[in-house]
């Protein structure tokens, strides 16, 4: 009980798909810089899946809304700055910007409001 209250708060989450980044981008060891741009772009949808799925559990469920997206920024501007390195460290050749998977960020925002209209729902008919 005690990591799934830890893991409810998006900083845990943020720093959690950061360093799978890490560890998966290792794994993988990307050829080109497209490709690592790739793997923080999945690894960020993966971070807006677990949070819209633990948003279902918070308690203020507009601040966790406001938190999340806060911390969903916060985690794309480590994030461009931990895939800039890695190419450094990884000598990848490519564009240092790729950030077309990141519009993803757009969705943040609705499936969080997904999640808050899905727990009202919830609410008033139980």
């Amino acid at each position: 009980m005690q990591l799934f209250q830890l893991i409810q708060k998006p900083v845990y989450q943020a720093l959690l798909f950061v360093l799978l980044t890490l560890v998966l981008a290792w794994i993988v060891k990307p050829k080109t810089a497209d490709k690592i741009w790739v793997i923080g772009g999945l690894m960020y949808c993966f971070f807006i899946l677990t949070n819209f799925v633990l948003s279902f559990w918070a308690i203020d469920t507009w601040s966790y809304f406001f938190i999340s997206l806060g911390f969903s920024l916060l985690y794309l501007a480590v994030i461009v700055l931990v895939v800039k390195v890695l190419m450094k460290m990884l000598k990848l050749e490519g564009s240092e910007e790729s950030a077309m998977i990141f519009l993803v960020i757009i969705f943040h925002p609705f499936f969080l409001l997904l999640a808050i209209f899905f727990k009202w729902g919830f609410l008033k008919m139980f």
